[in-house]
Order: structure tokens, then C-alpha cells, then sequence
């Protein structure tokens, strides 16, 4: 099965939940995220809530049910004794309370670690995908549902799905991208030496290794910034300790090289007060460093210093690849004329 992109799992969610708003009692998909951890399906799911509710122009709410981390009275509700003692009633479990709370919202209850949840857990869903129903409650036409796991190769102790769930299922099976773990970085405020490391070593930001404690994915680049903001509260060996248990030991080392050399280069300051008369790096890990730092900093202010700083680095790439994350920061750039006049001729292609 060929691999596909976050994005197109995010489209494939708002799509999947849309059909069932519509047709809950049809035959539509169930979109189920399948991928080594770390590289970002949940937040994809979380973030889905937000273009759904502008489509459908009323509040979307994500459930979260962590199906490893739940019992199955979680999922499915108890029985309790009634007041007589004479019969038992049956309790709705806490995520369909809250369903049932607010019928005029729409709700995604997301399955997450679904091959990880135990037999019982796994039947209890099929029932609320099969028959739209959990015990004998009925789910409201106001559910989408969609899952994610981590596939049975990555020994992240997953169990089989049973047939009778995985045939309304739809396996989206998803890859880690550079670029899309830049963009959200970007959006986020992940630190640029994180940033431009990714631009720069773009293979480097998903290596699953299932026997290692500690290895690279858009997650552990999230902590890496992380600790690049918290750096002046560190010494330099617990400082290199917790990047190299972040991501293992081979990417690690690069990654300090790659800091510890883009250090070496003046402040950013001095580049922005003289861009004409500013140091020029020769080493393109430096460049990298340099461009993801200006990104960061571009305002309407500093803009035209800026651009004509990049321009002396002689790599119209990089160029593109500041001025493209500028953009991803602060949109409002796009309308700033030195940006315009930039991307009407020097940058008229590179930025497609």
C-alpha cells in the first residue's frame, strides 16, 4: 500500500465527517490513520475540528478516547441496580453523556491507539462503527468517527483488529514529511535551529527504529525545539544528553554539530542593522541557520534589509525557503511590497 502525506489524511478526515454527519446510517468509511508514532495524526484530527466547523458553520468537538489507556466501562458505559433494586439500568459512558449534552454541536470521537486497545475495547467500537449503537444506546446522528494506530511492524504492542471492524474501516496509511513538520513548526514557534536542521536534512525527520529507545520523528522534533528554547537553563552536557535521548545518539550528534556551527555566525542583529556589509557564511548548514533565524524575524519593518541580505547568499532556494516560512508566521507579509515586488521576479517560480 503506498504511503500518503498528512495533508491528504487531514482531507480524507474532513471528507470522511462530513459523509457521516450527512448519512450516518450509510455505508461510509471510517478513515483509520496508520503510521509510526510520533509523526503527527492526532494533532491532524484536533486540527480537522476547526476546518469542519467553518464548513458546517456551527461548533465541531473532538473526543479523545485513548482506547490502550481505557476500560472497557469507559467505552461502553455500566449497569448498574435501579432505585428498587428490581431491574438494571444502563449508564451511558462519559463521552456519549457529553454527546448527548449538546445536540445543536457536532462531535469527532477519535479512536486513538486502536490496535493497541485490548479484545473488549476493539468490540465496543465496532459496535458504535457497525450498528451506531453501544450497549443499548444509540449513538446520535451528530458522531463522526475516525482512528488512527500504529501498524503491527512497529511492535508498539498492537493486537489484530478484529475482520468484523476492519471491514468498515478505510486504512490511510501515512508518511512523515519535512515540509509539513516545518509548516506546523512555523506555526507553532518552534525554534529556528530546528527549523533550518529540517530544511536542511529533510530525510532526517521521521527514522523509525523499533529497537531503539529513542529516535527522530516530527514529535521528538517538537521536544528538540523545546529544549532549544530552555537551552540558557542547561549545561552544555545536559544539554547534549537531552537531544541525543530525544532522538538517538546517530541524529543527535549531527544535530549538535549542525547548532554548534551555526553558533560560530554573528548575530542576526548585525545582519538586519547592515545587510549590505554583513558577514556572508560559506558553510550551507550556516545558510540553513541563518535563513530560518531571519525568517523568524521578518516584520514590515525589516523586510527590504532582509531580502537584500539573502540575496548576497547567492542561493535563490534558500531565498525562497525564508520567504516562504516568513509568510507561513505572519501572512500579512504577502501584501508588503518589497515581498511583491521580490516574488513578481526573483521569487516568481520558486515559490510554487
Amino acid at each position: 500500500m503506498e504511503n500518503t502525506s498528512l495533508e491528504t489524511f487531514a482531507n480524507v478526515v474532513v471528507g470522511s465527517c462530513i459523509a457521516q454527519w450527512n448519512e450516518p446510517h450509510g455505508d461510509t468509511p471510517i478513515p483509520i490513520g496508520v503510521s509510526v508514532a510520533g509523526i503527527g495524526k492526532t494533532s491532524v484530527v484536533m486540527q480537522s475540528a476547526d476546518v469542519l466547523s467553518e464548513i458546517v458553520e456551527k461548533p465541531v468537538n473532538t473526543i479523545v478516547l485513548r482506547l490502550a489507556d481505557k476500560d472497557y466501562a469507559d467505552l461502553a458505559g455500566w449497569s448498574v441496580p435501579s432505585d428498587d433494586k428490581t431491574q438494571m439500568v444502563e449508564i451511558p459512558p462519559a463521552w456519549l453523556a457529553e454527546v448527548r449534552s449538546r445536540p445543536d454541536e457536532n462531535f469527532v470521537v477519535f479512536y486513538d491507539e486502536l490496535a493497541q486497545a485490548p479484545v473488549p475495547n476493539l468490540n465496543a467500537c465496532a459496535q458504535t462503527i457497525n450498528e451506531r449503537t453501544i450497549g443499548s444506546h444509540s449513538i446520535p446522528e451528530n458522531v463522526a468517527f475516525v482512528a488512527a494506530t500504529n501498524p503491527q511492524s512497529s511492535k508498539a504492542g498492537t493486537n489484530v483488529i478484529p475482520s468484523h471492524l476492519k471491514d468498515r474501516l478505510s486504512f490511510i496509511y501515512i508518511s512523515a514529511n519535512a515540509r509539513q513538520a516545518v509548516d506546523y513548526g512555523l506555526k507553532t514557534g518552534w525554534h529556528p535551529f530546528t527549523i533550518a536542521y529540517l530544511e536542511a536534512r529533510p530525510d532526517n525527520v521521521s527514522k523509525f527504529d523499533k529497537d531503539a529507545d529513542s529516535c527522530p520523528s516530527p514529535r521528538s522534533w517538537g521536544k528538540i525545539s523545546t529544549i532549544e528554547h530552555s537551552r540558557k537553563y542547561l549545561s552544555e552536557q545536559a544539554y547534549t544528553a537531552l537531544v541525543m535521548g530525544t532522538v538517538g545518539d546517530g541524529i543527535g550528534a549531527d544535530y549538535l554539530a549542525f547548532v554548534r556551527l551555526a553558533e560560530k555566525f554573528p548575530s542576526l542583529d548585525s545582519v538586519i542593522a547592515s545587510p549590505s556589509t554583513a558577514e556572508v557564511p560559506v558553510e550551507i548548514d550556516v545558510k540553513y541557520a541563518v535563513c530560518a533565524g531571519l525568517s523568524a524575524r521578518t516584520d514590515k519593518n525589516n523586510v527590504s534589509a532582509i531580502l537584500e541580505y539573502l540575496e548576497r547568499l547567492g542561493n535563490p532556494e534558500l531565498t525562497a525557503m525564508a520567504v516562504r516560512n516568513a509568510l507561513k508566521r505572519d501572512y500579512t507579509l504577502k501584501s508588503n511590497r518589497d515581498i511583491k515586488e521580490w516574488a513578481s521576479t526573483e521569487g516568481a517560480d520558486l515559490l510554487r
